[in-house]
């Protein structure tokens, strides 16, 4: 070891986890991205649905089921988008 240097001579250099530190939080970041757009998309979608029932006097009990659906058709397609980035890493 120098006397200038903190770091034994062959292990690794503090670059390395930065360069890992910012393709993690690059990946971090892509995946909220597609989070807001699918929830964004799925608000509208709701939105949409609200007004077609209001206007169309849907029963009560109807629209609750309708976007109890919604809801539920939601999560399964984040889940099965979180299983897919998961499992196929880049």
């Amino acid at each position: 070891m120098t006397c200038c240097s903190r770091h034994p001579p062959g292990g690794p250099t503090p670059g390395i986890f930065y360069m890992l530190f910012i393709v993690i939080l690059a990946e971090m970041a892509n995946i909220v991205s597609e989070l807001g757009f699918t929830s964004s998309k799925y608000r509208q979608l709701l939105r949409d649905l609200n007004s077609l029932m209001r206007e169309h006097l849907f029963p009560t009990d109807l629209r609750y089921r309708l976007r109890q659906y919604l809801r539920f058709r939601h999560m399964q397609q984040e889940v099965r988008r979180c299983r897919l980035t998961l499992s196929n890493p880049r």
